[in-house]
Order: structure tokens, then sequence, then C-alpha cells
């Protein structure tokens, strides 16, 4: 597979790792850095709002756990449920013996050159010219779209752009985001990859391995069986319309890869039936973009694909693998809109075939840029000997790429630089030094099946600390989030001492956590005048109380 890859090529695409590597972390290096003495920094990526949900099954899997318990909701009888990705980042955290902190971001620099590898032999696949491969590869992996500009011309809230708002819709907020989005859209490659050598080769081995990369995305990842069952079959479609027949060596191979992909999405089908917050989980990934807002993000790069696809169009024969590019990008693009509740997702990995044909469109402008006779000053690539020539040229292409194409990407390290300065954002970056004592506390003092009440800041932290069931935690792992977070709201300011209580009995709480966020929401309610709460733990400005009741 890597024979055509020259020793050159690998050296660059070295330089291309450490560039992006170092991009990826070095706001959480600064952060670390910049951690305030009386606080712990708490590694969490800027975007990475389901973070904790994460650490939580790391941390679980670490302990000896293999199916998962859901530590952010109070239904202590749930299904466990299993996750094999996390499942192998915890026993990655237990034989190194690592915090999930540290686990989950070493998983993301040991994914990283895994995902540049595969995507470097996408591109491969395409051009054989060297300058092509490192034009496109570099495109594949810095390349965003308009979101931040565009997020000015139109009335729209910026997070509708999917630049802006969609971490999975392009490389490098992959890399930046979690390492299960690294994985999956590695999976998803190496799943078109195999299908396009197979293609041509008409290896068992491919078949094969694409079975198995499907089997594993969707082990945790399930989102993607749309993506990889109708790219693959409306490919079938319009080749066999092309040619008037029917490929059925390729139909097997298809169906080889949908049967691989049976028993994971049979298992996840299981937990949104059965298990009571999943269903909630799939509702939270709404596309929630007009077509007009995507194509207006994508706008530049759309409008190199229409060149690319133009410049297949004027060789007068497309290639099976051309064909299966167009397919890739036009059929995923409609996917988005699918009448399911799981679109946003479908954006991991849209950007691939585009950026493959919107590089071969970029060269197909240079050459009719260069036939016009502006090839001195727009020639990008093929440039003449002298070194006005050249050096014009790489220039502009550097500038260009830097405030086009790249925007998105520059501006998501420098917010997740300031994430880390700004005092807005603190508790998100760190947790005071006394509220991690009183979760340390809580984990060493009370019962596993301790349910803790808090506000939403710190139910959110107390299970990846305390490793301890919460009342309302994650937005999207308490099950019934918006019930419980109004019952909430009313035990910190509506109602009265009976109604509390009868509030916690009815929930099952065994303990309430009372720090600086949770005395914010309330003006009428003090745990020390409660004759049913008691005293068992306080530091400088966190107590931890006991319901007598229980």
């Amino acid at each position: 597979m890597f024979e055509d890859i020259s020793n050159r090529e690998w050296k660059f695409l070295g330089i291309i790792w450490m560039i992006a590597t170092i991009a990826v972390f070095l706001p959480s290096v600064i952060g670390y850095m910049n951690t305030p003495s009386d606080a712990v920094f708490l590694a969490r990526p800027n975007n990475g709002v389901d973070f904790t949900v994460y650490i939580s099954q790391i941390n679980q899997a670490k302990g000896g756990a293999v199916f998962f318990e859901n530590l952010f909701t109070l239904e202590l009888n749930s299904p466990k449920f299993l996750n094999p990705f996390w499942l192998v980042v915890g026993l990655f955290a237990n034989i190194f013996d690592l915090s999930g902190e540290i686990a989950f971001h070493g998983a993301i620099f040991l994914l990283i050159p895994l995902f540049l590898v595969t995507g470097y032999r996408l591109v491969c696949f395409f051009f054989n010219e060297n300058n092509k491969r490192r034009v496109a590869f570099i495109f594949f992996v810095f390349a965003s779209w308009l979101g931040p500009y565009m997020k000015y011309l139109f009335q729209v809230e910026p997070w509708r752009f999917p630049s802006i708002g969609a971490s999975e819709a392009f490389s490098f907020s992959t890399l930046s985001n979690s390492p299960h989005f690294i994985a999956s859209t590695t999976l998803l490659m190496a799943i078109f990859l195999f299908s396009l050598y197979f293609l041509e080769s008409r290896k068992i081995i491919h078949t094969f391995l694409a079975g198995v990369c499907a089997f594993l995305l969707f082990s945790f990842h399930p989102y993607h069986i749309y993506t990889v069952v109708f790219v693959m079959l409306v490919f079938i479609a319009v080749e066999g319309a092309a040619n008037r027949r029917i490929d059925f060596g390729y139909v097997k191979h298809y169906l080889f890869i949908l049967a691989c992909s049976v028993p994971p999405i049979l298992y996840y089908l299981w937990t949104i039936l059965y298990v009571p917050f999943y269903s909630q989980i799939f509702n939270f990934n709404l596309l929630n973009s007009a077509p007009w807002i995507i194509v207006a993000d994508y706008a530049l790069l759309l409008i190199l694909f229409s060149l690319g696809v133009a410049f297949l169009a004027e060789k007068g024969s497309v290639s099976r693998r051309e064909i299966f590019l167009i397919v890739w990008a036009v059929t995923q693009f409609f996917l988005l809109y699918l009448p399911i509740s799981t679109q946003k997702r479908l954006l991991e990995g849209l950007n691939v075939p585009i950026i493959i044909l919107a590089v071969s469109g970029l060269f197909f402008l240079d050459r009719l840029l260069a036939t016009g006779g502006l090839k001195k000053v727009c020639g990008l690539f093929n440039v003449g000997n002298d070194m006005a020539g050249k050096v014009v040229p790489c220039m502009f292409l550097v500038i260009s790429f830097g405030l086009v194409f790249s925007i998105s990407n520059v501006a998501s390290v420098q917010e997740n630089i300031l994430f880390f300065k700004d005092e807005e954002h603190f508790f998100g970056a760190y947790i005071a030094q006394d509220n991690e004592n009183a979760m340390k506390w809580i984990e060493a003092h009370t019962p596993n099946d301790s349910v803790i009440f808090s506000g939403y800041k710190n139910g959110n932290i107390i299970p990846i600390i305390s490793f301890r069931h919460v009342y309302l935690g994650h937005y999207a792992q308490t099950a019934d989030y918006p019930g419980k977070e109004k019952e909430s709201v009313m035990f910190f300011q509506d109602y009265s001492s009976p109604e509390r209580r009868e509030f916690l009995e009815k929930n099952n709480i065994g303990y309430i956590f009372w720090g600086p966020e949770e005395r914010v929401l309330t003006d009428n309610f003090n745990p020390d005048q409660e004759d049913f709460l008691q005293k068992v733990y306080g530091n400088g400005s966190v107590a931890v109380y006991r319901v007598k009741m229980w």
C-alpha cells in the first residue's frame, strides 16, 4: 500500500505531523502553565463539551469495568453499556498508570499519525505527482471553511456554520477535539480506501479489511452507517447506469461490509430502546443549519470542487475512482438532511472528497491561468526559474491559504488559548482546589451507590472525581435533563423546607455538595439551618451535607 510513497514524502508527512501536533497541544500546554495556585487543571479542550463523559468512562475502564455506568444521572438501575473505544483508552490508562485526562490526550497524540497516514494514502490514490500530493495533503489537514467571515455577513448564530459549530466538520478541529473523532474519521476513510483498492485489485483481503474497519467504526461511532450504506449503494447504482451492467463482484464486497456492520448496529438499537438516556443522546445531534449556510461556509472549496469536476469532464473519460469520489461528496452532502436526529455527525469526513476534487480544480485553474498568459504571476506551481517567478507565487499561495482556507483553524487555536485565560471560562478550564478536595472526600467516605445533589456545574465534574451518581450533570447524559434542571432551580429558589425534604427523599439523594457555584443559585436556602441535613465535611469554601433521613 505504501510502495509508491518516497522517503522525501515520509519526511514531508513527518513535518506536517509536527506542525499539527504542536498546534493541537499548544493551548493545553499554555493552559497548564497558567493554572492558578488555588486551582486544578482539568485538561479540557475549549470545544470539549462532552469531555467529562469520556473521562468518566476512561476512569471506569481503568478501574476494571468493561460495561460502563452513566454516573451523570440518578437512575442507579439503568442497564450498563459497552463502548469499546473508551474501554481501550481506559486499559491504556491502567497499563501505564495514567489519569483519565492524560490518557485522553495521550490517545489523541497516538492517533494523529494514524489519521495523517491514512489521509495521505487516500490522497496518493488520486494524485501521482508529488507536488499535487503535498498541496492536497496540506489542504486535507489544515483547510477549513468561511464561517469566521460569514458570521459577519449574515445575521445567523455563529454555531450554525460547520466551521464554528461542528468539531468533526474538518480535519484540524477533529484533531483538536476528541480521540474518538480522530479514530472514527480514520476508519471511515479506511473503509472507502479499501473499497477503492478492491475496485481495481479484486483482492479479497481488501474486502476483509474494509469489513473489519466497518465493524470497529460502528462499535463505538454508529452514526456513519448512513454514509457507508448510501455512498456505496449510490456508487453501485451510478456506475451500473453508466455501464449498463451491475458489478456483482463489488456488490458482494458491499454486502460483506454490511454484514460486518450488523452486530454493532443491532447493539446500539438495543441501547436506544432499553438504556434510558441513550435515545436523548442521539437527539442532540441535529444539524440545525439550512443548506445555504453549509454552501456559504464551504463556498470557496465548492467553487474549486466544481472546477475539479469540470476538469474531469474535460478529460472526456472519468475513472471509477473519480466517480466514487464525486458520489461520496454529493451523497454525503444530501445525507445531512435525512429526517434523522444525528445529522450533525454526518459532517464528519465530508471534507475529504471535497478537498481532493477542490485541489484538482486548483491545478486546473492554474493551467487555465497559465495558458491565458498569466503564468508569471498566477502560476502557483509551474513557476519559472527566475527568483521573482518563484517567490511571488509562493508568497501568494501561503498568504492566500492562511487568510482564506485556514482562517477557522487560526481562530480555533486563538480561542483555545484564550479559553484558559478568560475568567468567564475558569470553571470549564479549571476547578478550585477546595472543590476537588471535597469531591475526593466524597469518593473516600460515601457509599458507592450514593446520589449527590449540586448545581449543574459541579454535577458535571463530580462523576469524574468522586465516581458517584449525580442528580443533574451532563446535558445529554442526565435522563430528562430539562425536567431535572427545572426541579433543581425550584429547589434552590422556590421550595420551602418541607418541599426540599420531600424532593431529596423522592429522588433518593444522599448528599448535597455545597460550594460557591451552588451559593449563587439561591438566596433563601441555607443548608446549616435545615434539620434534615448534617454537615459531614467542610473546607475553606466547600461543604458536604448528608441527608439525615438516610
